[in-house]
This record gives structure tokens, C-alpha cells and sequence, in this order.
């Protein structure tokens, strides 16, 4: 960084969770991927990060980078002011679940699988369906054999219409224990689609509130059994109100996640610099 051309300005953006752990408050362990830039960051003219919390996050670190350090979500939704909710059963509680990840292992997939299979011991019409592609495809295949759960779990791959897959649910469901951002979530907030999720540092902790719209569920990454309890107990919380508790108080939590309000941040930071 140090042989960079006159007058050129050096961003780093930071779209994870900048932390491996915090063990040690004074010596933070950074994720191998920032570590870098966050040694050096009198070199850097702006740090962007994704939510407000990740922000807050970075500044105990570097409080004297107030103005350094700008939140700016690394990906939006279209402006909505013409695009309606489209209205669910008002009465019924929330029964079709959807998920849309990477079929990664970290994005826990089987979690969700039994967590839904254990949820439906209360409310046992409750379906998933998956959509993504990846390396733990068969894992999860298998997860569902096991559990003699393929009549109500579907593996639907990849979609590239999910604008249009969205408001075919009533809510989204993830089991992911890491997600900086979560542009999945907002896609499904915006849909009219309460969460159930892990609390997740940053994007679920920012974009999840907890009995408004969806609910932030306990983990433990050397505990799976655990963790399938805690996203099971919330799947249930979810499914004792009807779909009108929370359809009203989606969309309006993603506001600010908008293209234009996102534009807008970037014309004015460029400007500044």
C-alpha cells in the first residue's frame, strides 16, 4: 500500500465478519482475509462496512477512526414503492419454509433439516424447501433420507427468478452461524418473509428483531444438538402467531437497504474523498 500513485484513494470493504475471536479483548485475532488492511489502516481512506453493529464492532478497536470507518450495505433491493406485499392467509400461522444458500457446510443445512423435522412435533404440517447448489448437496440428501422427511423437505437447486420464489412462503429460515451481511435475509424481508435464524454476527443481528420479524436463536458451534433445539424452539415461537403478526413489519425493516438510500451513501463518500 505503501507505493500507491499520487492522489489515488485506497478503500478496504469488508463484507464478513472482521474477527476470528476476541480471547483476548486487547488482542484481537482478525480474520486472515482483513488482516492486513486492518494493520495498516493509516494507509487506508475508508473502511466500509456492511451493518451499524459491525461498525460499532470495529470501533472499539480503532476508536479514533470515527470518520474512517462508514456503513454501507454491500448489496440491496430494488426500490419498492410500487412493488406490493403479496398478502398471505391472514388467519394461518406460517407453513411453508423456505432456505437459499450455498450448500456449503458452514451454512449448516442439516441444522436447518432437523430443526424443521423436530419443529413439526408441534405444528406437523410444516414443509422446506432448499434452493442452492454446492459440495454438501449429498449430505443433506442424505440428512432428509434418514429422517424419512423427503415428503415434506424438497432440494430444489439453483433459481435464478428467486424474486419470484420468495412470495410462494411464509418464511425463511437459516443456519448459518457466520453472516457479515445476509442479502438473502433482506431478499425475504422484503418478500414479506419472517426469519428464523441463528444470532449471527453481524447481518442477522442487525436485520432480525426478535418477536417483530422473526426470531434470533442461541448456538453452539461444538454442539449441533443444541443448536437444532434453539432453531427448532424458534420455528415454533414463529408458528404460534398468525402470518398478519409479522407480513406489516417486514418490508419496513429493509428500508434502508433500498438501491437508491445505498447509491446515494456511495455518491457522497466518493465525494468527500
Amino acid at each position: 500500500m505503501g507505493h500507491l500513485p499520487k492522489n489515488v484513494k485506497l478503500i478496504q470493504i469488508v463484507h464478513a465478519d472482521h474477527l476470528s475471536d476476541r480471547d483476548v479483548i486487547s488482542h484481537p485475532l482478525w480474520n486472515n482475509y482483513y488482516e492486513y488492511a486492518l494493520t495498516h489502516t493509516d494507509q487506508l481512506d475508508r473502511i466500509i462496512v456492511a451493518t451499524n453493529l459491525q461498525r460499532e464492532d470495529l470501533l472499539k478497536d480503532f476508536p479514533e477512526a470515527t470518520d474512517k470507518i462508514q456503513t454501507i450495505p454491500v448489496g440491496g433491493i430494488r426500490d419498492n414503492k410500487e412493488q406490493p406485499i403479496i398478502a398471505r392467509e391472514a388467519n394461518s400461522y406460517p407453513k411453508k419454509f423456505i432456505t437459499v444458500s450455498r450448500l456449503a457446510s458452514e451454512k449448516h443445512i442439516d441444522i436447518v433439516v432437523r430443526a424443521l423435522v423436530q419443529a413439526r412435533e408441534q405444528f406437523p404440517d410444516l414443509s422446506l424447501d432448499i434452493y442452492g447448489q454446492g459440495s454438501e448437496d449429498h449430505v443433506i440428501k442424505k440428512t432428509i433420507d434418514e429422517l424419512d422427511a423427503g415428503d415434506y423437505i424438497k432440494l430444489k437447486g439453483h433459481s435464478n427468478t428467486l424474486d419470484t420464489v420468495y412470495p410462494q412462503y411464509d418464511a425463511f429460515i437459516s443456519g448459518s452461524y457466520s453472516e457479515g451481511f445476509g442479502l438473502t435475509y433482506i431478499e425475504a424481508l422484503n418478500a414479506g418473509l419472517p426469519i428464523v435464524t441463528f444470532k449471527a454476527r453481524f447481518g442477522a443481528l442487525e436485520l432480525v428483531k426478535d418477536g417483530v420479524n422473526g426470531y434470533l436463536c442461541d448456538f453452539s458451534r461444538t454442539d449441533a444438538t443444541f443448536s437444532i433445539f434453539c432453531l427448532a424452539e424458534g420455528i415454533q415461537k414463529l408458528c404460534s402467531a398468525p402470518n398478519q403478526a409479522y407480513q406489516d413489519k417486514t418490508r419496513t425493516s429493509v428500508e434502508a437497504f433500498q438501491d437508491s438510500v445505498i447509491a446515494e451513501k456511495w455518491r457522497v463518500l466518493i465525494d468527500e474523498l
